[in-house]
């Protein structure tokens, strides 16, 4: 169970680490386009495609690599665990409820 909530944790913080370095790319691609637009190099109708292909190298990979890390944090949070496992239990103890009430109406 230590294993688990080191594992969560450390997942939690790269995906911060992660998140912070990709608005940091975000940002400074935004930089990058600007000084492209103003300089006249690029116009925003005609490229708008390299644009976002632009964005999506410089920056995407890294929010969706920050989503997958929260996400694998979410699953190893001992917490989390303990959340659904009363859920399914609940779930569980209705299911048995309704059973008798079902065979009845038979």
């Amino acid at each position: 169970m230590r294993i688990r909530k080191i594992a969560a944790t450390t997942s939690f913080v790269a995906s911060c680490l992660v998140l912070v370095f990709a608005i940091w790319a975000i940002s400074r691609s935004a930089e990058f386009i600007s000084e492209a637009i103003a300089f006249g190099q690029i116009t925003t109708g005609n490229n708008l495609y390299e644009i976002v292909s632009f964005y999506m190298a410089g920056a995407g990979q890294y929010v969706i690599f920050a989503v997958l890390l929260f996400g694998l944090g979410v699953l190893l949070c001992p917490r989390c665990s303990k959340c659904s496992c009363a859920i399914e239990k609940a779930a569980l103890q209705d299911e048995d409820k309704a059973k008798p009430a079902e065979q009845l109406n038979l």
